[in-house]
């Protein structure tokens, strides 16, 4: 199973996040759509090819934002899952509004469909 078939089984409809990747002591790159994406509960699961190191900046589809502070590539070795990339991201950054925090469920979450399980 790729990354794109394990989306689409775990979500009702996966989502784009646009990701601007920090550029060491000067900034951000230019925002790059990534997707598809499963965001679920301040994690937000890419495909393995994504460049999003710490620091980096995610404009949500709501329009929220959160700030990368850690990610971690997964392989499928011994698992059932696809060749990922797993950003822990923070529940909003700076201008997001405090009611609204970046990782609250939306269309593109999981739908907590057991890894093992086909879609029916």
């Amino acid at each position: 199973m790729n990354w794109l078939e394990f989306a689409m089984l775990h979500t009702d409809e996966p989502c784009t996040v646009e990701v601007e990747a920090v550029k060491g002591t000067r900034g951000f790159a230019e925002p790059i759509p990534v997707g598809p994406c499963v965001i679920a509960d301040g994690t937000v699961f890419c495909p393995p090819d994504t460049v999003a190191p710490p620091g980096s900046l995610l404009t949500l589809p709501d329009g929220d934002t959160a700030r990368v502070v850690d990610v971690h590539y997964l392989d499928p070795q011994g698992t059932l899952l696809p060749e990922h990339l797993q950003l822990e991201v923070t529940p909003r950054a700076a201008g997001t509004r405090a009611d609204s925090p970046a990782t609250r469920a939306r269309s593109c979450r999981s739908v907590r469909r057991s890894v093992s399980s086909p879609r029916r």
